[in-house]
């Protein structure tokens, strides 16, 4: 996911992505930036960021829990995704840096 800015080398992700396992386990990728607060870690979506096929079908079903906020509007969909697979799913964010430390979401 991700605006109308990003662009995406689809071969490099394709690549990144098999590194992480399967498909049908939790990932949830992206530029990792901390938000206001405590705990409020999120990718960003001006990096663009990605949720594994696994991830996506447990996202799509607590969608309308109110921990996930389904009511609220806002511009932030990165922040309110991380916080809803945070605090309704328990997932975290995965560690997108290379071997050297370097960001591969930008």
């Amino acid at each position: 996911l991700g605006g109308d800015d990003l662009f995406v080398v689809p071969e490099n992700l394709r690549s990144y992505l098999s590194t992480l396992g399967s498909p049908d386990d939790d990932h949830f990728v992206g530029r990792r930036f901390k938000g206001y607060g405590t705990d409020n870690y999120f990718n960003s979506g001006g990096a663009g960021y990605a949720l594994s096929r696994g991830l996506v079908k447990k996202y799509y079903q607590v969608l309308d829990n109110p921990g996930c906020s389904p009511h609220q509007k806002t511009s932030m969909e990165d922040v309110n995704t991380a916080a809803c697979l945070r605090k309704v799913l328990g997932v975290g964010l995965t560690d997108t840096r290379d071997e050297r430390g370097r960001e591969r979401f930008h």
